[in-house]
């Protein structure tokens, strides 16, 4: 039976008055007493019928009043009552009942002295059960119906065999026809007050835990006449006592009960009830509790509830009633099935202050009695979830220092932890996406207690998802939480909890399908070398499964897992809880209550590690927040520490794999020496030795960039070349160029390629600043080195006669020369921008040979013979900022070809009607330090008008 249908158990009148000062005793006397009206209980009338009727009659009588003395002898004497039992009391009065059917006499007075002995004697119900005790009790009621003493009394001794759901006993009673007798005697006798609380004891007992028997009473009509009962006697508390206790129990966890109390009107009638019995504090009780069973699970009567006035009126009963802690729970409990879910209700009681009663009323008491605690609390956080208006007031009323008192609150003698895991949740739906609130909560303490109470709680499983979830609230995209708990030596516990987000989320996405969380990030053994893992890689498939099976999270799930981690801000607060150089001091955090969180720098790096390993965007975040550093500082802190030095390695190796600007920093800290240091004092680690190898070449791995071309893609899709012996026709399209764009663009991000300067320093290539001559460089003759041929011939499967020429100074960025060309491709040719080919020196030029330059005539070098060719349509001149294109020889003199060729002065050469001059550069606008500006360069172009003059444009 749920809580808070549970029943008082009442007796007879007769046995409702004190004992004696002196305790109940049994004379030999009363003893005596109690035998002689058992004997003549068990008279067998079999001999009766020839002795006439009045002799008849006359037996019946005897009989009765043996009963009524029965219970006289036991009323108010426990010990007499005990007494009778042992002798066969119940078996008697069973067969008295059994045997005289027509006696309404017998019938009312024997069950009336069962129901005494069954109040007083504590008999055993089974044993009465199967004495036929509830069969005869049926019996009485459906064979004299018109009889209110029967009725009553045989009601009474029913409820007391069922009495607290008593499934053997309510069994017979259902099969005997027990419902529905006890259904019409509440319909038949509604006058009678006495009455009617018996027959609705009774059938709260029928019905209690009972789902079967709920729903044989909801077809015998039951609802509706207990309805009419509370309706008619408002003002008789103990008919309404025992009708609101039926309800409870015919409601509790029956959604089709609870859609017919709905339809009948039973919310209204509780409603108007509540109000009227204010004063009545066992009323009102009973009612909250119907009203609570009604509401539970069912949106309709949540709906009509609140239509009814039930949280003004809850609001009421709260603060009339604010020393009474069981009824402040029942009120706590229906703001709770009142609120959730309902929109409509929630802001209603937002309107009503209700969230701000609960804390001044029941709250802000000093340890208010724990199941009341725990249900203020909930009540609270079920107001707060999702009401942004709701999280402010609470915020603003200094809610946070009670929730914090709950999460405090230790479990009792019984180690029951419920006030602090309902805590845990209303701290959930106090911060979940309220920034100020989830400030308030981290100013007070609440992230590293929500860590000690995980820490000292493991066996409690209901505890630790709560508080794991309430965690998830507070780091999952708040990464100066995220910072707080890690620094706390949280970092277990923070894991945990985006598992459980995670998981959460995903549940969510698939409409409710269980989906298993994922695993906890593991220490791990270190890679072996490059070598060694592709020799593992080659092993039989038993053993690739195994190795993949070990990784533990699938692809897909680690990407989700890192994005989390990244979202929560745990990379940077993992960065800031290493030892920070120059001075590498660790402090050990301290939780509530003294105990110790200090997370090993070992477990740190292990799982810094584990986040950015082959995830750009987590070694990005690692990068800027001086990840390479901090690892660097531990590893020289802790030279003679395996493991540090173990997982320093492994953190290097995951943060510098394919991201150039971690390799820079690593060379800047001189991490290469760090490495090495790392394998002298572990010379016995064959682990490390490997994980330190993939390190450096990881490190320098942009030094031999051109030996790694070939296998990436770009590399294998031009493995061939096509001979082209027109150096003129080897115009490149915008989109081979844009194509080179993305792997170069690619490859810097991932490796750290160095130029050498004249004075023997190096210097790194970097994507903004990339250079024709470094494009020449690091990746023209890197990828034509095999073929030496020019990179027009590499990319393309046949001629392409161009249709601009590019004149340019290589100096000039290439990123804008791309975006000048783009700007060129889309003005002048629209849609077909992509197709639109140039010819570019350093794409045409076979840059390992220059033969092509041995003419004579400069007019027959392939750019001129480009610029005269019959498809091209003019020149596009680059300028960078200063224009420096118009100080190089090259390109002043490819200018005055152009406009030769414009005004039909090289008409001897070829037959150009037109041939246009289109002129970009790049402008830069100043920055304004207050603004943060991404890109700061507009494109313009002034564009050769055909019919004379410019055309403006800027992209």
């Amino acid at each position: 039976m749920a809580d808070g249908a549970s029943r008082r158990f009442f007796a007879p009148e007769a046995s409702l008055g004190a004992s004696s000062p002196k305790g109940p005793v049994l004379t030999d006397a009363r003893r005596g007493q109690v035998s002689v009206a058992i004997q003549l209980l068990r008279e067998d009338p079999r001999d009766e019928a020839a002795l006439g009727d009045g002799a008849f009659q006359t037996r019946n009588i005897a009989v009765a009043e043996a009963a009524e003395e029965l219970e006289k002898l036991v009323s108010r004497n426990k010990v007499a009552a005990s007494h009778a039992v042992d002798n066969g009391a119940i078996e008697a009065l069973v067969l008295a009942l059994k045997q005289r059917p027509n006696s309404e006499a017998v019938q009312w007075k024997a069950s009336s002295a069962l129901w005494q002995l069954l109040a007083a004697g504590q008999p055993d119900l089974v044993a009465a059960g199967k004495a036929g005790a509830v069969e005869v009790v049926v019996s009485a009621l459906r064979a004299h119906p018109n009889s209110e003493l029967v009725q009553e009394h045989a009601a009474g001794a029913l409820g007391a065999l069922v009495e607290s759901g008593h499934q053997e006993n309510q069994t017979l009673a259902r099969k005997a026809g027990g419902v529905e007798a006890i259904i019409l005697a509440l319909e038949h006798h509604k006058d009678s007050d006495t009455l009617q609380r018996n027959v609705a004891f009774a059938l709260g007992g029928l019905v209690a835990g009972n789902p079967d028997a709920q729903t044989h009473a909801r077809r015998a009509k039951g609802i509706e006449t207990l309805a009419r009962t509370v309706e008619r006697y408002m003002e008789c508390e103990l008919v309404e006592e025992q009708a609101l206790e039926a309800l409870a129990c015919l409601f509790a966890g029956n959604p089709e009960n609870q859609k017919l109390a709905c339809d009948v009107g039973l919310i209204e009638t509780l409603v108007t009830l509540l109000k009227k019995q204010r004063t009545s504090k066992r009323v009102v009780f009973k009612a909250l509790v119907a009203l609570n069973h009604l509401l539970a699970g069912c949106e309709v009567a949540r709906r009509r509830a609140g239509e009814a006035g039930s949280l003004g009126t809850a609001l009421m009963i709260l603060k009339a009633f604010a020393k009474s802690d069981d009824v402040l729970e029942q009120t706590c409990e229906a703001f709770v099935n009142l609120v959730r879910d309902c929109e409509e209700n929630q802001d209603l009681a937002h309107n009503l202050g209700i969230a701000q009663s609960i804390l001044s009323i029941v709250l802000s008491r000093q340890a208010p009695v724990a199941s009341l605690h725990a249900k203020a609390l909930a009540a609270l956080g079920v107001l707060m979830a999702g009401h942004v208006e709701s999280q402010a007031a609470c915020g603003e009323v200094g809610a946070v220092e009670v929730l914090f008192a709950g999460l405090k609150r230790q479990a009792g003698a019984d180690g029951d932890t419920s006030v602090a895991q309902e805590a845990m949740v209303a701290l959930a739906h106090f911060a979940r996406g309220h920034v100020g609130n989830q400030a308030l909560a981290r100013r007070a303490g609440v992230i590293e207690t929500l860590i000690s109470v995980l820490r000292q709680n493991s066996e409690c499983v209901s505890l630790q998802q709560k508080a794991s979830s309430a965690l998830s609230v507070f780091v999952v995209d708040c990464p100066d939480n995220t910072k707080v708990a890690v620094a706390s030596g949280g970092l277990e516990e923070v894991l945990t909890a985006l598992r459980q987000a995670m998981s959460t989320r995903d549940q969510a996405d698939s409409q409710g399908a269980p989906a298993p969380p994922a695993p906890a990030p593991r220490r791990r053994s270190l890679s072996p070398t490059r070598a060694a893992a592709a020799a593992a890689a080659s092993a039989s498939a038993s053993e690739v499964g195994a190795d993949v099976a070990g990784e533990r999270r699938p692809l897909r799930e680690k990407e989700e897992y890192q994005e989390q981690a990244r979202q929560s801000g745990l990379i940077q607060a993992i960065v800031a809880a290493l030892p920070q150089p120059p001075n590498p001091m660790w402090r050990p955090a301290k939780g509530c209550n003294g105990v110790d969180l200090t997370t090993s720098q070992g477990r740190l790096l292990d799982v810094l590690a584990e986040l950015v390993e082959g995830s750009f965007e987590s070694q990005e975040l690692a990068a800027n927040a001086g990840g390479i550093e901090a690892v660097l500082a531990a590893m020289r802190a802790n030279v003679q520490s395996e493991e540090i030095q173990e997982q320093g390695v492994r953190a290097l190796q995951s943060m510098l794999w394919e991201h150039a600007a971690s390799q820079r920093r690593a060379k800047a800290s001189d991490a290469a020496e760090a490495l090495r240091l790392a394998q002298e004092a572990n010379p016995d680690s064959e682990a490390l030795r490997c994980a330190a190898q993939n390190a450096l070449e990881a490190l320098h791995s942009g030094e031999k960039f051109s030996a790694l071309v070939a296998e990436t893609s770009f590399g294998k899709r031009h493995s061939s070349y096509v001979p082209i012996a027109d150096t003129a026709m080897r115009g490149i399209s915008l989109e081979q160029i844009l194509e080179l764009q993305e792997f170069m663009q690619d490859t810097l991000r991932k490796y750290d390629l160095v130029d050498e300067r004249p004075d023997g320093t190096k210097q790194s290539v970097r994507w903004e600043d990339l250079t024709m001559y470094q494009v020449r460089d690091h990746f023209i003759k890197v990828l034509t080195q095999q073929h030496k041929c020019s990179f027009v011939e590499l990319v393309s499967t046949t001629k392409q006669p161009p249709m601009w020429m590019v004149s340019h100074w290589w100096g000039t960025p290439f990123p804008l020369t791309v975006r000048m060309l783009q700007l060129q491709a889309r003005s002048r040719h629209l849609q077909t921008a992509g197709l639109v080919s140039y010819w570019c020196d350093a794409f045409a030029n076979n840059q390992w040979s220059v033969e092509e330059f041995d003419e004579a005539d400069v007019l027959r070098f392939p750019f001129a013979r480009a610029m005269l060719g019959q498809s091209c349509m003019g020149t596009v001149l680059l300028c960078d900022p200063e224009v420096t294109a118009l100080l190089r020889t090259w390109c002043v003199f490819e200018a005055h070809v152009t406009q030769q060729l414009r005004c039909g002065a090289l008409a001897d050469r070829c037959d150009k009607k037109r041939y246009f001059l289109d002129i970009l550069a790049p402008v830069i606008t100043l920055k304004d330090p207050k603004e943060e500006v991404k890109d700061n360069v507009t494109i313009t172009m002034l564009q050769d008008a055909i019919g004379g003059g410019w055309d403006e444009g800027s992209g």
